[in-house]
């Protein structure tokens, strides 16, 4: 059964945008896998699988303490869970710890693409200040590595303690093909020094030109029932 062509342009179109809006480009986004087999609690500069210590020591918090610390340590976020899962990464702005993870494909230069993530500000007193974070992109696993900056969350609300939504919209700068790890530096404010907490990390590529080659695709898919259609009433 030959279908209306535009049904089938449509069905196309749809494809595209579905597998888009779920396509996100990071592993492990809110930290629940690990890379212990032990107990690997109350250790700092750890960091959960697929996820890379750039420089420093970055630490992660479990709701329950099974891996890295409990959020009660040192009261730096005590009485906080986890946005998503059991776990969540923070990063110290004044020790410049850094994290971040190699993409399985590196961001196309001119393509649009969104970033969001949930941060959370510490509760202890010298590190309770609304920090965020920068995103780069590295070239290599290395702080003297070519970096491109992509952009700056919103800063946290101060003493909100909660979870709060930030999402960045960019253009991938020319040369992101040789930058493919994907950095998060920890940035402090006028107030003082920051220690954010992160969680539930998406990367996506917006589905604008993707939409452009859905119908392109589909215009292709109308030609071809429609020369199909004249081959069959000329027979």
């Amino acid at each position: 059964m030959i279908r209306h062509p535009f049904f089938v342009a449509g069905l196309l179109v749809m494809g595209i945008l579905s597998d888009s809006a779920s396509a996100n480009l990071l592993e492990n986004p809110s930290f629940e896998a690990t890379p212990c087999t032990t107990p690997c609690n109350q250790d700092q500069g750890v960091l959960p699988s697929d996820w890379l210590l750039l420089n420093i020591t970055p630490d992660t918090y479990s709701n329950d303490g099974s891996y890295g610390l409990d959020p009660s340590l040192l009261d730096n976020f005590t009485g906080a869970t986890a946005q998503d899962g059991i776990r969540w990464v923070a990063a110290w702005s004044a020790g410049a710890e850094m994290f971040g993870q190699t993409l399985a494909s590196p961001l196309i230069s001119g393509r649009e693409y969104t970033i969001s993530a949930y941060l959370r500000e510490a509760v202890r007193e010298d590190l309770a200040h609304p920090g965020t974070y920068q995103i780069e992109l590295w070239d290599a696993l290395d702080v003297s590595a070519d970096q491109l900056v992509l952009g700056i969350f919103q800063p946290l609300v101060d003493n909100q303690e909660a979870w709060e939504l930030r999402t960045l919209t960019f253009i991938a700068p020319v040369g992101s093909e040789g930058h493919p790890i994907l950095a998060f530096r920890p940035l402090g404010s006028a107030a003082g020094n920051s220690y954010p907490g992160i969680d539930n990390i998406n990367l996506v590529p917006e589905p604008t030109a993707l939409v452009f080659l859905g119908f392109g695709l589909a215009a292709v898919a109308v030609s071809r029932l429609s020369s199909k259609r004249r081959t069959a009433r000329c027979r």
